[in-house]
């Protein structure tokens, strides 16, 4: 499976959109568009830059779960980017009480 159709899955799968991935990777919104069309290839150091980027938002999403992430909102998770990068991890805790009649 090429990178490109590995992108284009994992942002089907997450409901990533692709100019948040733009914005993220610092790749420009026009060429990640015509590389997930397959007018265009990434480059390697584009591959490597955006299997780094999903490898660190899928762990991401995997630790906040079932704490649902606002993508859309580029800031912040550019902040949970860079506190994972520090070596923050988070753990997320449901915990549920059964409730009883009285």
């Amino acid at each position: 499976m090429s990178h490109e159709n590995l992108i284009d899955g994992f942002l089907r799968e997450t409901g990533i959109a692709a100019s948040t991935l733009a914005t993220l990777s610092g790749i420009n919104r026009t060429r990640i568009s015509q590389c997930l069309r397959g007018q265009s290839s990434f480059s390697g150091p584009e591959s490597i830059l955006l299997s780094d980027l999903t490898q660190e938002l899928r762990d991401i999403l995997s630790d906040l779960q079932p704490v649902p992430i606002d993508w859309s909102d580029c800031t912040a998770v550019r902040r949970l980017i860079a506190y994972k990068r520090e070596g923050l991890r988070w753990r997320i805790t449901v915990d549920q009480h059964e409730q009883r009649d009285q």
